[in-house]
């Protein structure tokens, strides 16, 4: 499967997943804080989706296939899941996994999105 593909796979399963957490986020329109971190959650995920099926799109372009590529998509698709499980947790008040989520998501982001430029060129 093309690195393309996969971004565009994963991006819509991402999409998927915020459209879900946005019935989660409605249920606590009662819940002012509660709401705010569900839109967190909601927002975050709807915003990663786009990303990656944009840059699904964009990857066509480079013209670059390989390992280099499909290890810098992967790495990008894994840090937008990291990023949005690490809100969710946080939205679910569980700090810990929080904080392990979005560390993994920081550790695996800053490498892939350096590397960014150097596919493209």
């Amino acid at each position: 499967m093309s690195t393309e593909r996969i971004l565009l796979v994963v991006g819509l399963a991402l999409l998927a997943a915020a459209a879900f957490v946005g019935f989660k986020q409605h249920r606590e329109r009662k819940r002012p804080e509660q709401f705010a971190r569900w839109r967190v959650v909601h927002a975050g995920g709807t915003s990663g989706g786009v990303q990656l099926i944009a840059l699904a799109t964009a990857f066509s372009h480079f013209g670059v296939h390989g390992s280099l590529a499909s290890s810098v998509g992967a790495g990008i698709a894994l840090a937008t899941w990291a990023f949005f499980f690490g809100t969710a947790a946080h939205a679910l008040t569980w700090p810990r996994a929080a904080s392990l989520f979005n560390t993994l998501g920081g550790a695996i982001a800053i490498p892939a999105y350096l590397a960014l430029p150097f596919v493209a060129l």
